[in-house]
């Protein structure tokens, strides 16, 4: 039985036990998977060149003519400001008082051993709270093609922009959404024609679809649906088939790796995400939309960090160009100080026609 507060007798035997540090876990898979790398920038504005090139055929020509003229493609440029993160955690005198996590009872730590045991977990936890705004960034430009970006201006959060990024999945016709008789709640619904179809565009774009991430209302939808279920039956007419594998998970990424879809038209792996997210709002939430899911060809596009500048105790400026700027501001007069991780990130996609969106049922 658990007890709390009152008194300590020392002439009782005691024995405390190592403590466990209970967290939850630092999901990156879409980052990792969809937009590896980190391009780093000495810089505040990112361009980034696309070119598309046709896909025109050679045109044979008839004896004496020298040739034919074949069209070359066009690039645009496009600029990206990554917006400024910058979480911090504060360091006093009373905290350095207090037995730290883990510590023996009659340790013997000194403040200063404290501290550092303080400082270690916080640029962790910061660390990891930027990982999961990196997270979140790249699924929202997976399921919308848009960054929600929303700088804050006071600590209430009460004050803030709105400055979001958009990619052009929208435009680029990247997104279905089904009504009707086809939401993948209806019994009439066709996921294996659905699916299918955005294959096939991709196809035309010149995409192979390669990997389906599953939402996890989207999952449960598609993994129930009667004529799924059937393939699993297959077992002497290969039509199709789905591959269940679970020897290969993502343990503590709210990822799990569902297996491989098999058809006459098409095979892609399948991922059911489920990972959370705390948000400003003091509600947990899907990091990924949790009835829609999304196609992809494997990695589209990458990470780019804008640099950080900041005075330090030199009194001097310095600028990096590194996913994560550390900092510790002091302040002698009241005796505290301050810890600040800065980063500014940027997933960015190389081309909006590379994947596709499908929003299955009706989302509150």
């Amino acid at each position: 039985m658990a007890t709390t507060g009152g008194s300590v007798n020392i002439n009782e035997p005691r024995h405390q036990m190592a403590g466990y540090d209970i967290g939850y876990p630092v999901t990156d898979f879409l980052r990792k998977t969809l937009f590896p790398g980190a391009e780093r920038a000495y810089a505040d504005n990112i361009d980034f060149d696309r070119y598309r090139a046709q896909d025109q055929i050679a045109s044979f020509v008839a004896p004496g003519v020298g040739g034919m003229a074949l069209s070359r493609g066009e690039f645009k440029v496009e600029t990206y400001k990554p917006a400024r993160l910058a979480p911090e955690r504060d360091i006093n005198p009373e905290q350095l008082k207090k037995r730290a996590f883990n510590e023996r009872y009659h340790s013997g730590m000194s403040a200063a051993q404290r501290q550092m045991d303080i400082m270690n977990r916080d640029i962790n936890e910061l660390d990891n709270a930027i990982t999961r705004r990196e997270e979140l960034m790249c699924a929202q430009i997976l399921s919308t093609g848009v960054a929600s970006i929303r700088g804050y201006s006071d600590e209430n959060k009460a004050n803030y922009i709105d400055d979001n990024i958009d990619f052009g999945l929208v435009a680029n016709s990247g997104i279905t959404t089904l009504s009707g008789t086809g939401l993948w709640s209806a019994d009439t619904s066709d996921k294996m024609r659905d699916i299918g179809s955005e294959i096939n565009e991709m196809s035309e774009a010149g995409y192979n679809g390669a990997t389906i991430i599953f939402g996890s209302d989207a999952w449960n939808l598609f993994s129930l649906d009667a004529t799924v279920r059937a393939l699993l039956d297959n077992l002497n007419y290969n039509v199709g088939k789905i591959e269940f594998d679970r020897t290969q998970m993502y343990q503590g990424q709210g990822v799990t790796r569902a297996g491989r879809l098999v058809t006459g038209d098409f095979e892609v792996n399948m991922y059911i995400y489920k990972a959370l997210y705390l948000d400003v709002d003091g509600v947990r939430k899907p990091i990924y939309p949790k009835k829609r899911l999304s196609i992809v060809p494997g990695a589209i596009g990458t990470t780019a960090y804008a640099d950080v500048t900041q005075i330090e105790s030199d009194k001097q400026y310095h600028t990096y160009a590194e996913p994560r700027v550390s900092k510790i501001l002091v302040n002698e007069n009241d005796d505290t100080m301050k810890i600040r991780t800065t980063s500014r990130p940027l997933p960015i996609p190389f081309d909006a026609k590379s994947w596709k969106t499908i929003i299955t049922d009706t989302e509150a």
